[in-house]
């Protein structure tokens, strides 16, 4: 009975060391997915914006500067979803460096308080994209 009981600890143990594996793994996996849906989601932005300006100034002729204001805000949108690239860069470099220092036995807390404020300035910089491609697309509509 005893050996059977020992047995089971270890196979307990085994499980536990397993799921913790699995856990982390998934963890791994859904943050992976999070980040390439972001970058997905920050290119279509960066794409439409790029698109509304080039087409407006496409349809602009010489002397008509009814667009012009919206080719403005678009191409500012545009601007900030790429300056959301760069501070998505330094997001996951701190990411990094945080879980190197765990790694290392060191503690990630500097990396990791770096790594939400570039999160959050990336989420700022996004919604910043947004509110310019709507005015855009409302000073568009009113210069028709």
């Amino acid at each position: 009975m005893v050996a059977r009981k020992g047995v089971g600890k270890v196979a307990s143990s085994l499980e536990i060391g397993q799921n913790r594996r699995m856990s982390e793994n998934g963890s791994d996996a859904h943050y992976a997915l999070a980040i390439t849906t972001a970058l997905e989601a920050i290119k279509s932005l960066l794409l439409v914006n790029g698109g509304a300006a080039t087409a407006l100034i496409a349809i602009m002729t010489k002397g008509q500067t009814d667009f012009a204001r919206a080719i403005v805000l678009f191409g500012v949108a545009a601007l900030l979803n790429a300056a959301t690239f760069i501070i998505g860069y330094f997001s996951q470099l701190n990411y990094a460096n945080a879980r190197a220092a765990v790694e290392d036995g060191l503690s990630p807390s500097h990396a990791m308080k770096l790594h939400g404020r570039f999160q959050t300035i990336a989420i700022i910089v996004v919604v910043a994209s947004l509110a310019f491609s709507v005015a855009g697309m409302v000073t568009a509509y009113r210069a028709i």
